[in-house]
């Protein structure tokens, strides 16, 4: 190839080749240096009917309708005008759209790209397809190495010499993008339609949403299936309307995430053989959900269809790693901000009680004394020898577990761990009072639904089956359906189908597709009636206000005996308390004796664990450990799998999860 590689020719005269751009079974491609964005396939062996479906392709000026896809456009020639391949339009600063899957790909290939931008992709490879079709020419051959992206979302086709147009075959295909029609069956000779391609574009799509999954990979409910099998027999481990041997796996993105109008396009897709949805569909949908996207209130980085829940809170629950962005998933969450409820009172209060409350409750200079308060005793055991630094450390530590111990119990004395637990309770309310003033928004929300839903059951119940055209549906099975009730959409059901033998699973699916894709259909025309959602907004609203006035008037009062609980616990940490001098004198003492043999102090102390028996509302378990700074109740020993302080141990209330207290484990 180098010794020939500046004698190629088109039209209008030498090709100057420069760098090597890709490589392939078929051939090399290398980006041309005139200046013109252009590139150059040259084939290994090129044969009579590659030449006669490039020179067609180039007669029918194929890039100008579709200019992202690189389609020939001058014919090229090597050394004896031969013919040697062709010239396309350069596809540059675009990546394999398999490299949006993974979330370690696509942090380094499309950094800052979240959901929107997928979906936002997705909806351009419907256009690009949409194109192509328009121009004549099937895909055939769809793959993820064939599609490439670029930063904006633009997306480019390669590989178009490829494509299925006119007589001329698309000779390959990729197992996983192959339709189950086609399974199994030698692919060189096959005329490729619409419909295929519409699957392999269903498939691309399907990984774009859900993360590089395969819509026909999942976990076996029974014996375990081959992907090439799930596909051959309309496996969507995913379907919510079709019996499957097949489940989504564990941690995935599920079809309910999505709108009904995305989910009814899927079940099309990798059910029906004919009549799969068209990229237009596809574009259509597509379109309308990137619109629909709302933000996640607890991750800015995650975007979700408005009308459910976010699902990406979800999975990184599931899977304990991060979606989309960087950084640890205790790093990234976001939370929520709490709002300003205008009750100074309450936040002073609760503000004051992290800082004097709990374990927070100190003794009046009892640092001072631990620092500055030195013995000189004489380092000798009971029996009068001299003691070893091994000993003098278990004394130390010893004396600081026993400052713990009394700590704790003296907490308890002067009522530091009630007013805590009473502080926790008020944050609690105080939170409740929060998600009230949320509530009427989320009523109406649900109210807004509901109308809208009932609308749509009076548009699907004029919808008579015997006025519709549904493929597989005659007057002998509409007879059988009206014998059984079902003579409108609204009336077909999964559990009023299975009940007619007449009627298998097959046309069952049919018509549970037929009837969703109406029920999308009326869900994006309909317009809840106005009046009656301002009626209820009114009622809503003034629920809400008399219910947060009946919240703050409770708070103010919680937050008033707390704030005298306070001024009482502040009070009793001035008077020196005997069991605290006795344990201060101790821990001295261990220090002095360190310091007698030049051994340095410990900067901490482990807690070595009391058994304490927790209260009765602790489950009547026994905690082994300090007392819970939030109840008081004893603690046990658990491991953290996440937060700011993740992989060790450390020491959690026995009432979880009703309490969340927690102390680090000192070491």
């Amino acid at each position: 190839m180098q010794a020939v590689r500046n004698k190629f020719y088109a039209v209008d005269g030498p090709l100057a080749l420069g760098s090597s751009v890709g490589r392939g079974g078929e051939g090399e491609v290398f980006a041309l240096a005139d200046g013109t964005a252009r590139a150059l396939k040259i084939y290994e062996d090129p044969d009579p009917a590659r030449e006669a479906k490039v020179r067609s392709m180039v007669c029918a000026k194929l890039t100008l309708s579709c200019p992202h896809v690189a389609f020939p456009v001058e014919v090229a020639f090597g050394p004896g005008r031969k013919f040697a391949g062709f010239t396309m339009n350069l596809v540059q600063g675009c990546q394999p759209i398999h490299e949006l899957y993974a979330p370690a790909s696509r942090r380094r290939a499309f950094p800052g790209a979240d959901w929107r931008f997928l979906v936002r992709t997705a909806a351009n490879v419907a256009r690009v397809f949409a194109r192509i079709h328009a121009a004549g020419a099937i895909i055939g051959d769809v793959n993820g190495s064939g599609i490439l992206v670029s930063k904006r979302a633009v997306v480019a086709v390669i590989d178009a010499d490829s494509f299925q147009w006119d007589d001329h075959y698309c000779r390959v295909g990729v197992q996983e993008f192959t339709p189950p029609e086609l399974q199994g069956q030698r692919l060189d000779g096959i005329k490729r339609t619409k419909d295929h391609d519409s699957f392999g574009l269903a498939v691309v799509i399907f990984q774009l949403l859900f993360l590089g999954r395969h819509p026909h990979a999942g976990v076996p409910t029974g014996r375990d299936m081959a992907l090439a099998d799930a596909i051959a027999e309309s496996m969507f481990a995913y379907s919510r309307i079709r019996r499957v041997r097949l489940a989504p796996p564990p941690g995935a993105l599920l079809l309910s995430d999505l709108p009904l109008g995305v989910r009814t396009l899927f079940e099309r897709a990798f059910f029906l053989s004919r009549g799969r949805p068209s990229p237009e569909e596809w574009f259509e949908e597509l379109d309308r959900l990137e619109k629909s996207l709302t933000k996640c209130d607890r991750d800015s980085r995650h975007y979700h269809s408005a009308a459910s829940p976010c699902p990406w809170c979800r999975v990184e629950r599931l899977t304990n790693a991060p979606v989309f962005g960087a950084g640890s998933l205790a790093e990234r969450t976001e939370p929520i901000a709490r709002a300003r409820l205008e009750i100074p009172a309450v936040e002073r209060v609760l503000d004051r009680a992290r800082n004097e409350a709990g374990e927070a409750a100190t003794p009046a200079g009892l640092e001072h004394r631990l620092q500055h308060e030195m013995m000189n005793v004489p380092v000798f055991a009971e029996d009068g020898r001299p003691r070893s630094p091994d000993e003098c450390l278990r004394s130390y530590q010893r004396a600081r577990d026993g400052m713990d111990s009394v700590l704790d119990s003296w907490r308890g004395r002067i009522g530091a761990w009630a007013a805590n637990k009473a502080a926790a309770l008020l944050a609690d309310d105080f939170l409740l009072l929060q998600r009230a003033t949320q509530q009427g928004s989320i009523t109406l929300a649900q109210i807004e639904a509901g109308l809208r839903e009932q609308q749509i059951e009076n548009e699907l119940r004029r919808v008579l089956l015997s006025d519709a055209a549904i493929a597989g549906v005659g007057r002998r099975r509409l007879a059988t359906l009206a014998a059984a009730g079902i003579v409108s959409a609204a009336d077909i059901h999964r559990t009023a189908l299975d009940r007619i033998p007449a009627i298998g699973e097959q046309l069952t699916i049919i018509l549970i597709i037929w009837r969703d894709g109406m029920r999308a259909d009326f869900d994006r025309r309909i317009v809840v009636d106005p009046v009656a959602l301002e009626q209820a907004s009114t009622t809503i609203r003034e629920k809400a206000r008399e219910g947060a006035a009946a919240i703050k008037q409770t708070l103010i009062g919680k937050a008033g005996k707390l704030d005298r609980a306070l001024d009482d616990v502040v009070k009793l940490t001035q008077v020196r308390d005997p069991l605290i001098e006795a344990a201060v004198k101790s821990v001295n003492r261990a220090k002095a004796e360190l310091r007698h043999l030049g051994l340095e102090v410990p900067r901490g102390w482990s807690t070595k664990p009391d058994t304490v028996v927790a209260k009765s509302n602790s489950i009547g378990k026994k905690a082994k450990g300090p007392l819970c700074p939030l109840c008081g109740r004893g603690m046990v020993k658990r491991w953290a799998r996440a937060g700011s302080s993740p992989n060790r141990y450390f020491f959690g209330c026995a009432a979880y999860p009703r309490c969340s207290g927690s102390r680090p484990i000192r070491r």
